[in-house]
């Protein structure tokens, strides 16, 4: 099965550090290919101060996270799914979009696709065209909780 991780899980990764960086790596050894848009650098980069404060981590720490964070999720370049742009875009919150196209690319493909996340607006408003999986979920799907 193949995971679009939004940025939220990511975050979540990075300013907690235990649990769902631990769902990362076991879903990664699980046999999960985990994905995300490169779009998430920019949010990265638009929410760093937060990040820092938060995860209580110095910018290099935070940044070497991420690089370890980053060889278990593969970034993928919006040349590989922005032909699915313009459906994402109806069909998702804005921020989120990406995220949507993504899937849908991988769905087109003929990938077992879910988009992990935990905005339930995002949820709310996509899961028509992909299915979603919480943090939650997943964990008890893969025996963690």
């Amino acid at each position: 099965m193949l995971l679009v991780v939004d940025a939220e899980v990511i975050f979540a990764c990075l300013i907690k550090r235990g649990f769902s960086l631990e769902l990362v790596k076991v879903a990664k050894d699980s046999g999960y290919r985990l994905v995300t848009p490169e779009y998430v650098f920019e949010e990265i980069r638009r929410k760093e101060d937060k990040l820092l404060k938060y995860s209580k981590l110095e910018r290099s720490k935070l940044w070497f996270v991420l690089f370890l964070l980053f060889s278990e999720i593969e970034p993928v370049v919006r040349e590989e799914y922005k032909e699915f742009e313009e459906e994402a875009r109806k069909n998702a919150p804005l921020e989120d979009f990406p995220y949507l196209a993504l899937a849908l690319k991988f769905r087109e493909l003929g990938e077992d696709v879910r988009i992990w996340s935990n905005d339930s607006e995002f949820r709310k408003k996509s899961e028509k065209l992909v299915p979603f999986v919480s943090t939650k979920e997943l964990a008890l799907k893969l025996g963690v909780i």
